[in-house]
């Protein structure tokens, strides 16, 4: 299919295999984008395999949360699509940070126990944006610079705050729910809007959702961020959410994301956080 000047090819599985029944020799006089669900379906010596072997400049579609099937504007939905694309490069250095931090994951360990580490391995490495801040603080417009997407986006709303260690909501619940899902966890990337305790609108807001034995839990990184920015490192406010407050904080464009959530035990919380320390 093509999508804004793109030759996109779907695929369940990018490996070399895959690569070699393509015949992307067929493809070197366009621009080609291979489109992955997440990053556990590429294997990542496929990326060298493209860029070394093969010697072509294609991009890697990774959908993640920006997907564009039920969007209709379509000024979304091609800002949707550029959020996806990264350079061989940069996802292979991607990919192998995401490695680096499964490599402490116990084998024993349940997935409470993985949620917790993985939000807090996020919240200890990845920073709120200054500039960004800054900049919307003042009510500066962010200029647009990579095509049609603006720098948050092309930066902090995507994969890459792996790399540059800066995002924005957004980015926090991308990363989030990539490195879940790579765990075989279920989460969700919840966009809305986010609201002060007295109901004074805040601005829009990324969350996630994580779905274990049935039950859903919201977390919130990127509040969890701020309250570790602001040296209160044994805050679990944002990981073990009171509901009710949750809700009133956060507004989900779609209300079914507010419906059925349960808090996550602080109990289990501090366990696992135990598991991770030792």
């Amino acid at each position: 299919m093509i999508k804004y000047g793109y030759e996109v090819i779907p695929c369940s599985k990018l490996d070399i295999n895959f690569i070699n029944q393509l015949n992307v020799n067929n493809y070197r006089n366009k621009k080609l984008v291979l489109q992955v669900k997440n990053t556990k379906c590429i294997d990542k010596e496929a990326l060298r395999y493209l860029k070394n072997t093969l010697n072509m400049d294609i991009k890697i579609s990774v959908i993640g949360p920006y997907s564009d099937e039920n969007v209709e504007n379509e000024q979304t939905r091609e800002r949707y699509f550029y959020n996806t694309l990264y350079d061989l490069d940069e996802l292979y250095k991607i990919i192998t940070q995401f490695e680096k931090i499964e490599e402490n994951i116990d084998q024993n360990w349940n997935k409470y126990d993985i949620v917790v580490y993985l939000a807090e391995t996020i919240v200890r490495n990845i920073m709120y944006d200054p500039e960004y801040l800054l900049m919307n603080n003042k009510g500066i417009a962010i200029p647009k610079k990579i095509g049609m997407q603006d720098m948050a986006d092309y930066y902090d709303r995507s994969l890459r705050g792996m790399l540059t260690r800066k995002a924005v909501c957004a980015g926090f619940s991308v990363i989030f729910k990539e490195l879940a899902n790579r765990n075989d966890i279920q989460c969700k990337y919840v966009s809305g809007a986010a609201y002060s305790e007295t109901g004074v609108y805040r601005g829009g807001h990324a969350w996630n959702l994580i779905r274990i034995n049935g039950v859903i839990y919201p977390i919130d990184i990127t509040w969890k961020n701020t309250k570790y920015r602001q040296g209160d490192f044994s805050n679990i406010d944002n990981l073990s959410c009171d509901v009710e407050r949750f809700k009133k904080l956060h507004r989900p464009y779609d209300p079914n994301d507010n419906i059925g959530l349960t808090k996550l035990d602080e109990e289990i919380v501090k366990s696992s956080r135990k598991k991770n320390s030792n």
